[in-house]
């Protein structure tokens, strides 16, 4: 026993680092105290772990993730790094603070993965789903009206989260870990409890990209043959979405309370712009630069025409136009290549018995349709993008939570 090895180090490395990356408790603790000051301590605290994580990287002699077959997500963030340089002058610290977040968001998946195994990480993914499922449901019945969207509205439920769709992302989450993870473990009643749960919820929020999704998992893990092409469609709709009204023609037609568009998002107003502002600016080919195009907390910037809308967005509402955006052209092709070996190496390395790995990737490819989570530092779906990825190289015979178990069963069998 190291200090590395050690209890207290490998809990700060793994489960301490789940609370504060994957699971937006920070902003929990906004919502239901308007809290700014703790909002403060959490980042500082989350930045220290980040270098902790870093540290460990060079002093840690137990290395279990390969490095072999990385290689394009190594040339698609070499490139996300590259494209600080030519990010407009007034916004180069927030893209370098951006760009510097994101990386160690992934620094920080590949400890998690390294730290917790395989098991024992979708085990702790699992214990603060149900953690949080029910606290968000005791939320919304003790407390309705801070749960609704527009305070008295409740025709749409945020509950502890700062929008409804932030809301159905967690549940769709949610729903993947407590039903394919030792779903044995769990007994059927508690089981279709936390699932009606979790349905109710997702209504409650009308949430319908996390609502169909779920919906779209339940029936590729009945029919498994749809899996594999599932993967390929969703991208396709993600690229091609965005782009309907050029394709099709404009339409200024709305559907429901929500000002949903004919392409079904509401979207649409907030792509024309990012698109529009890339041509007139001749940067297409190379984007704004990683973090070089949103400003924090609804801030002007006189590099994008995004206040023109009535609502600031804060983000690209599709993934592939949120890393268009940045890094342009040449960085969504490499972007996209990034995803098909994922995809690739996920068919090849983890058997379907094991489908958490699927569903959670699945999931954010369909989240990106609509939200934008794609390299977005501290965002709960690029974090769990981060964690599946380097699940996929963690060595399953080298795997902490495999050893543990096989020791376990090794004492069973001398006491026998």
């Amino acid at each position: 026993m190291n200090l590395i090895t050690s209890k207290p180090v490998n809990f700060l490395l793994g489960k301490v680092q789940l609370f504060l990356f994957v699971f937006p408790f920070l902003v929990l603790i906004q919502t239901v105290v308007a809290a700014p000051s703790v909002d403060a301590v959490l980042n500082a605290v989350s930045f220290a772990l980040g270098c902790v994580s870093l540290l460990y990287l060079f002093i840690s002699d137990q290395i279990r993730i390969s490095f072999r077959g990385f290689g394009p997500l190594f040339l698609f963030v070499a490139y996300l790094v590259l494209s600080t340089t030519w990010a407009p002058a007034g916004m180069k610290t927030i893209s370098t603070h951006f760009t510097v977040r994101t990386l160690l968001t992934l620094v920080q998946a590949f400890v998690m993965v390294n730290v917790l195994g395989r098991e024992g990480l979708f085990r702790s993914l699992k214990q603060v789903a149900i953690l949080v499922v029910l606290c968000n449901l005791a939320f919304m019945i003790v407390f309705p009206v801070q749960s609704s969207w527009y305070g008295e509205d409740s025709s749409r439920i945020q509950g502890m989260f700062t929008s409804p769709n932030n809301m159905g992302q967690f549940l769709a989450f949610a729903f993947i870990v407590i039903n394919f993870v030792e779903r044995e473990k769990l007994p059927l009643v508690a089981l279709l409890a936390l699932d009606a749960m979790i349905v109710f919820q997702l209504f409650k929020c009308d949430s319908m990209t996390s609502l169909s999704g779920v919906i779209l998992i339940f029936i590729c893990y009945r029919l498994r043959f749809l899996l594999k092409p599932l993967f390929f469609v969703v991208i396709a709709a993600g690229l091609i979405v965005p782009h309907l009204n050029t394709i099709f023609g404009e339409s200024t037609a709305s559907l429901g309370v929500n000002n949903r568009d004919l392409t079904f998002t509401g979207r649409t107003g907030v792509w024309e712009i990012m698109m529009s502002d890339l041509k007139t600016q001749d940067r297409l080919a190379t984007g704004f630069g990683s973090g070089g195009y949103w400003m924090p907390e609804e801030g002007f910037s006189p590099y994008n025409h995004i206040h023109e809308l009535e609502w600031w967005p804060g983000q690209g509402h599709n993934g592939y136009m949120d890393i268009l955006v940045m890094t342009g052209v040449l960085g969504l092709c490499l972007f996209v290549f990034f995803l098909l070996r994922t995809i690739t190496s996920l068919f090849r390395r983890v058997p379907f018995e094991e489908p958490v790995c699927y569903f959670l990737f699945l999931i954010v490819l369909i989240n990106n349709i609509t939200e934008a989570s794609f390299f977005r530092e501290k965002h709960l779906y690029f974090v769990l993008l981060s964690l599946v990825y380097w699940c996929l190289f963690l060595e399953r015979e080298e795997a902490p939570a495999l050893e543990e178990r096989q020791s376990e069963e090794g004492l069973r069998l001398l006491h026998a």
